[in-house]
């Protein structure tokens, strides 16, 4: 009987462990306690707005920068020659995106140019001009370029080092298509 008397408040404190072990899991979950504090869009995917640009899409040369200067008019940057690349979605000229094939070389050739880009605010539902100056890409055609500079001519490209070295042979034939000097 002494044994009887052991066991029980043993079996008791077994069955009031695993009774309140049950209860604490269901209010105590450890993935709410791990999300506590944490910020409201922590498991959604970053916005096309807060998205950070990696790789060597985002970098700027250091010939470029010469080029990137408040105080040149709008009208009178030059157009330079780069690679479709990374972010870049939409012609500035004709508003098309760039398609798959503009990815491939040698069709990956683009003009960039820097202005003050215009745009329309949903907010405010008017057109509104950016403060700073940002890249602006066009097919590699006159006719997109000419649709915000009406002078425009393909000689006018400048070429920069940096693209020189990257150039293919597809490319060359194509920038002596347009009379571009590289």
């Amino acid at each position: 009987m002494l044994k009887v008397l052991q066991l029980k408040p043993l079996a008791y404190l077994i069955i009031i462990l695993l009774a309140t072990e049950k209860n604490y899991k269901d209010k105590c979950d450890v993935t709410n306690l791990a999300n506590a504090n944490m910020a409201i869009n922590r498991e959604r995917k970053p916005l096309k707005q807060t998205q950070r640009r990696k790789g060597a899409a985002n970098k700027t040369s250091i010939e470029l920068q010469e080029y990137v200067e408040t105080d040149i008019p709008t009208q009178d940057q030059p157009f330079h020659m780069t690679f479709c690349a990374g972010l870049i979605r939409k012609c500035y000229g004709c508003n098309h995106e760039f398609s798959k094939k503009h990815r491939k070389s040698p069709h990956d050739l683009l003009l960039k140019r820097y202005d003050f880009r215009s745009y329309f605010s949903p907010k405010s539902n008017c057109q509104k001009t950016s403060k700073n100056m940002q890249s602006t890409y066009f097919h590699f055609s006159a006719e997109c370029a000419r649709r915000l500079v009406p002078g425009f001519e393909m000689t006018h490209v400048i070429v920069h080092n940096e693209i020189k070295e990257q150039l293919k042979e597809g490319h060359k034939e194509i920038l002596d298509q347009h009379n571009i000097k590289y």
